[in-house]
């Protein structure tokens, strides 16, 4: 049995530090020296096993980890043992990361756990969301909570007189706006923010229809329904979470001094705003609330030249022409704050102190999610040095099952494939997934195939939550194997795909509306135009996957950065002879420039959905309609309009005129495909994650000498010599993967 724990030899440890080289490394490892290293991947393949606070400097907890064969655990300083919470609230407890005997508790367990050749991975948090410090953060700085801006909005009819009666806050705004066919007029809105900062007061419509909204600042306490109920710490806040870092970060760095370098990397915990309710437990009621922090009205100005306060109106209520423009440049500010101030400020630190950052935000399955609970997490993902992403349950092709409640089923998740997107275009080191938390009364071939399906999405890091507790010793043991296998091969060269996916992010933003109900279904009532953007979306990426056409989901602002040449998008290491559009509704004329200069070059495009209607420019904008309509007409040859989901398939077909596969798979439409290539190697990874066994034919991309490698074993299979284009035969058992490795005989 393999036994990850024993001596390295010195060339498996070399090899080893090659494998986890940044992607686009020159060389290549010997094959039979690389087949040692799968056979027993070495600790740093291996899932990690979140641990938290457990006591790890005693001698049998180290010996519980190497009896999984795990690559070691993530934990923290913990609090003083029999201490207690503070006032009402849970995990916010006045000794977190404060015990001097806590953090020398850590320091011997760093001493175990590595002596015995294990990794170490911090998490920043008592319990999560990540932010606080176990309450610290608040501890006499009260301004550093989560603070919001709602809507109240009162109609008023022809001839009618209301009353307004602040109340809930701060006020910030107040306008009497006049309404039209349900759309409100901010350019010509009545404002009355001075009688409302007075306090109660009468108005009376001037004649026609009006609605008086009346915004104010405050702490919400949505907080209280989820299932942490902790005060949430501002992200928004660069203070707040400069506190956070200091408070936990720089502790540790303190304590540990010379030995933070054995630390792997920092693992932050679904950091999120705090302006929606709670998607299960939440008040169904609620007052319509977008996140604020101090800076976001000079931001703004800033960035759009014009004043936030006085368009505030039309983040909550249709406004005309102008309501994608608008809503477009708010949360494009936000997510700014956001990806710098949190991701941004704990990246540069960790680098600073040599280690490096990583973790999950939440809800990452839909882009409706993403603007409600993280700003745009294509821009957090980009600042993270290891991009995570977070998996409940056990559910094939799926991150977390069930949020669609049936009414608007879509069969596949793409947070994993996003995240990795971001990773191979921008140097990443790889992508995480904390996986398989809540996975209760699940068995091992189902957990092994959705490890396959997360590996096949670009996934090369995982840590396990609550899983280990559900699988026995020996069935974690196989478990562990498998993952870092599949980690030791797919951490190898480059990812190589000729697709390219726009994310319809700023669609998403010109469309979303903050919610006035809590809870999924109240979600969806207040946003059917982003869900439907974000349906689409993640229907044309699962075409695509389903068809076994693996491809990179690029934002605008690395399309915009891509070079173009000889009808190819150049990013990174990756070369795309097609960009495939869905639902973008809205996009901005630099992109649309891009689009076409690559077309000109002998690009491909496809349009999903709708054709694009706005610029954050103006909003609605004909011109942004006309040139997609005019790339159609021009180049008939190399474009296509698909505007319906029952026509997806087609786009199949139209790829594979126009754009090929160099690696084609003959069989069950369950399995995922991933290619990667190093110099004189090519390394195909086919994953099924069904409950069928998956048999069909798979095509060479090239010549050489191929093998087929078998990530439950570590055997591999020896095919002899193949030519490109070859069809070779793989069965893949359910729930499993197998490599097909090819030692080229040419280059590339």
């Amino acid at each position: 049995m393999p036994n990850p724990q024993r001596t390295i030899p010195l060339i498996l440890a070399l090899i080893a530090a090659s494998i986890t080289l940044a992607w686009g490394e020159t060389e290549t490892t010997p094959l039979a020296p690389l087949a040692d290293c799968f056979r027993d991947p070495p600790a740093e393949f291996r899932p990690l096993i979140i641990t938290h606070s457990m006591p790890l400097d005693r001698p049998e907890a180290v010996d519980w980890l190497k009896a999984r064969r795990a690559g070691g655990a993530v934990i923290d300083a913990g609090v003083t043992p029999g201490s207690e919470d503070v006032g009402e609230e849970p995990w916010n407890n006045p000794t977190y990361l404060n015990d001097s005997a806590q953090f020398q508790k850590l320091r011997d367990t760093l001493t175990l756990v590595q002596r015995e050749g294990l990794r170490v991975w911090l998490y920043d948090e008592l319990g999560y969301p990540s932010g606080s410090a176990g309450g610290r953060v608040l501890d006499g700085h009260p301004e550093f909570q989560v603070e919001v801006v709602s809507c109240r909005t009162t109609p008023v009819a022809p001839g009618e007189t209301v009353e307004i009666s602040p109340g809930l806050g701060l006020v910030v705004a107040c306008y009497a706006v006049p309404t039209r066919q349900g759309a409100i007029d901010v350019d010509k809105a009545i404002d009355l923010t001075e009688k409302a900062k007075a306090g109660n007061f009468r108005w009376s419509s001037p004649g026609g229809e009006w609605s008086v909204c009346l915004h104010e600042r405050f702490q919400p306490d949505t907080w209280r329904r989820h299932n942490i109920p902790r005060r949430n710490v501002n992200i928004l806040d660069r203070g707040a979470v400069a506190r956070f870092i200091e408070l936990t970060h720089a502790r540790y760095a303190a304590e540990l001094g010379a030995e933070l370098a054995r630390i792997d990397l920092f693992f932050t915990d679904e950091p999120q705003f705090g302006s929606a309710e709670h998607w299960s437990g939440g008040n169904p009621h609620c007052v319509p609330m977008i996140q604020w922090c101090e800076q976001l009205p000079a931001a703004f100005l800033k960035d759009k030249k014009y004043s936030l306060i006085e368009i505030l109106p039309a983040l909550f209520h249709p406004a005309g022409p102008k309501t994608g423009r608008y809503r477009y440049d708010f949360y494009d500010v936000q997510s700014d704050l956001v990806a710098e101030n949190y991701f941004g400020q704990s990246e540069d630190w960790c680098r600073e102190h040599g280690v490096a950052s990583s973790g999950h935000m939440l809800l990452e399955e839909s882009l409706l999610f993403h603007v409600m609970f993280s700003g745009s997490m294509m821009k957090n993902w980009a600042r993270m040095d290891l991009p995570g992403v977070d998996l409940l349950g056990a559910s094939p092709y799926k991150t977390m099952a069930g949020w669609e409640q049936g009414r608007f089923p879509v069969p596949e998740d793409f947070s994993c494939k996003m995240a990795s997107s971001i990773a191979h275009l921008t140097g990443k080191r790889g992508v995480f997934t904390e996986s398989f938390a809540l996975a209760h009364k699940v068995g091992l071939r189902r957990i092994l195939g959705v490890a396959a399906w997360q590996f096949a999405g670009g996934i090369t890091h995982m840590s396990t939550y609550t899983i280990q507790k559900e699988l026995s010793v020996d069935d974690y043991a196989h478990f562990s194997d498998f993952v870092g296998r599949m980690a030791v091969m797919t951490r190898r060269g480059r990812h190589v795909a000729d697709v390219a996916v726009l994310v319809p992010e700023a669609s998403v933003w010109a469309s979303y509306t903050p919610p006035d109900q809590g809870r999924f279904a109240g979600y969806f009532a207040a946003n059917p135009e982003p869900l439907a953007i974000d349906r689409l979306f993640r229907e044309t990426c699962h075409t695509l996957a389903s068809h076994q056409r693996d491809f990179d989901c690029l934002s605008e602002q690395l399309l915009n950065e891509a070079k173009i040449k000889d009808g190819r998008l150049l990013l990174a290491d990756e070369q795309f002879a097609a960009l495939i559009l869905p639902q973008m509704r809205m996009i901005d004329p630099d992109s649309l420039r891009q689009v076409r200069a690559f077309v000109e070059s002998g690009g491909k495009i496809a349009f999903t959905g709708a054709l694009p209607s706005q610029s954050p420019q103006l909003g609605d904008d004909p011109k942004v309609r006309q040139e997609a309509a005019s790339l159609l007409a021009e180049f008939p040859e190399r474009t296509i309009h698909l505007p319906e989901l029952a026509e997806q398939p087609d786009l199949i077909a139209w790829l594979d005129r126009q754009v090929p596969a160099n690696t084609v798979w003959t069989g069950p439409r369950t399995v995922r495909l991933l290619r990667r290539q190093e110099p004189g190697r090519e390394i195909l990874l086919v994953a099924n994650p069904a409950d069928k066994n998956a048999k069909g034919q798979l095509t060479v991309p090239a010549a050489g000498n191929a093998s087929i490698w078998n990530p439950e074993t570590g055997r591999r299979q020896e095919l002899g010599a193949v030519t490109k284009q070859q069809e070779v035969s793989i069965e893949v058992p359910a729930n499993s993967a197998r490599l097909l490795v090819v030692d080229r005989v040419d280059s590339y």
